[in-house]
């Protein structure tokens, strides 16, 4: 952990400086008790659960400095970094739908009529393309689509090739 998160080595220096494999040091940083040291060492410098929260609610509020043409600095909203911090607040407060889904769980908890519906529907999807179509795009990828184009005439005159006047013919120069 030291060696890690203290002295920021790398993986590949860090197994090194222990004499073990690489591959060691990835197994070792994914295990609880890891994680647990390394809230330890936080929590000796003063860094809590409560000053992370608090840290994360000013970074909602965050603003950055930018210099303005005939106008000098000016304080403005630093929506990227106030963007990073409300996604992070969402992360941890779980208000993103979940990482994970139980699928065992929830089919356990249906009856057999709504497990049958659920087949049904799902092999409807299948037969339908639906399903395919969820995956490589968007339900409205036609309006995106045709949004996209705002006039489909061009901008350009063009004139066909014939009649085009070249400036070494016309005796301009």
């Amino acid at each position: 952990m030291e060696s890690q998160e203290i002295q920021r080595h790398t993986r590949q220096q860090t197994a090194d400086l222990l004499n073990v494999s690489v591959p060691t040091i990835s197994r070792t940083k994914k295990k609880a008790a890891y994680r647990e040291l390394v809230i330890a060492a936080l929590e000796e410098k003063g860094v809590t659960a409560a000053t992370v929260a608090e840290s994360l609610k000013n970074l909602m509020e965050a603003n950055k400095h930018i210099n303005v043409k005939n106008e000098g600095l000016q304080e403005v909203s630093d929506n990227i970094v106030r963007f990073n911090a409300t996604a992070k607040i969402g992360d941890i407060m779980g208000v993103d739908a979940p990482k994970e889904f139980d699928l065992k769980h929830t089919m356990a908890a249906m009856g057999d009529e709504e497990l049958q519906e659920a087949v049904n529907a799902s092999a409807r999807d299948l037969l339908n393309g639906n399903v395919q179509h969820r995956i490589t795009s968007t339900p409205n990828t036609e309006n995106i689509v045709a949004n996209t184009i705002a006039n489909a005439e061009s901008e350009l005159v063009e004139q066909p090739r014939e009649q085009a006047v070249r400036p070494a013919d016309s005796g301009e120069v």
